[in-house]
This record gives structure tokens, sequence and C-alpha cells, in this order.
């Protein structure tokens, strides 16, 4: 399974401890976030279109997405569905650091066809990603109005962050003589 959720759990558990959250809820938390990021991994595709030398290649690189752009998301979503509270900075700032540290364990994986060799541009293109974490926190019993808060501003954030993001990739493989573009789709694995 990519994104495996015992691994992503401890990153954002170790990420929302340093940001002060010492309950004991906080591992059901993250557990919960983390099982949801597993979700929407497997549900999530993607494109990439590239340029290069023609023939058929192999488009990877880790999933690095920046924290500063999770953290103004996941602010300005935490305000959009009233997670606000003395603490929500802080669960934001634990989250963003948490999220960038455990999506690089991701890969970006596709095959192009059309370009043995060259360069590309990978998007992540996903179902709603509120559907992941919802499906998430219920499987941890979280199902109250604060659940569903959380899982809503998690699933904008993602929506928003992915929809914006493009990732410049190397696509890598046999090339013939000719130029060629092309289009290829994968996973993130």
């Amino acid at each position: 399974m990519p994104l495996a959720p015992p691994a992503i759990a401890l990153t954002l558990g170790t990420n929302l401890l340093a940001t002060g959250h010492l309950g004991l809820a906080m591992p059901k938390f993250a557990g919960a976030t983390a099982l949801g990021v597993s979700l929407w991994a497997t549900k999530a595709t993607v494109s990439v279109t590239g340029a290069g030398a023609a023939g058929t290649g192999i488009a990877t690189l880790p999933l690095l997405v920046p924290q500063p752009l999770l953290l103004v998301n996941l602010q300005t979503s935490f305000l959009t569905f009233g997670v606000t509270g003395f603490f929500s900075p802080l669960t934001a700032l634990g989250l963003a650091n948490g999220l960038s540290l455990s999506l690089v364990q991701g890969i970006i994986f596709a095959t192009v066809v059309g370009v043995g060799s060259g360069a590309g541009v990978a998007k992540v293109v996903s179902p709603p990603a509120y559907l992941a974490f919802q499906e998430a926190y219920a499987s941890f019993g979280m199902v109250g109005p604060g659940a569903i808060k959380m899982a809503l501003a998690l699933g904008a954030t993602f929506d928003k962050t992915f929809a914006a993001f493009s990732i410049p990739i190397p696509i890598v493989g046999p090339a013939g003589p000719a130029p060629g573009v092309g289009t290829g789709t994968g996973k993130i694995i």
C-alpha cells in the first residue's frame, strides 16, 4: 500500500507532539489522519505531460509538497470549516510539517508514451479528498461534529493543494533520434 499508515502516523504524531499536542487522543487523531492520507493516495492518479526524445519512458520522483503551501491551505480550510480555537494554529503547523514529511515517502510513478527521455510535468488528480478522511475517521470511531469539520478541512486542503500544484519530473528510458511529446498516467506508490 502506498504511503503506509503506520509510518505516516508516526511522522504526524511526532510533529503534533512537537507543537504541543500532549493529550491522550493525539495518537488516535494521528492514526486516523494517516489512514486518510493513505486512502487518498490509493485513489489518486498521476498524469504526466512531457517532451524530449521519442520513445516510451518512466517518470518517477518523490511526492515533494512544500510545507508552506500545506500550512497556508490548512489555515484557510480551518477557518472555512470552523476548526478554530486556541490550538488550531498549532494543529495546522503540526499537520503541515507532518504531512509534508509524510507525503515525500510516496513516489510518483508513471509510464509516458511518446517520450523516452526528457522532461515532464506531473499533476495529481483524485476524487474529493474529504471522502478518504471521513472514511478513515469513522473507522477510528471519530464521527462527531469535530471529526466532520476536520475531515472537511483536510479534504479541502488536499483538493486545493493538488489542484494548483504541478511537479516537474524527469522522464527516463530508451529514446529514439527524433523528438517526441507524449502523455502518461500512473499512481503514487
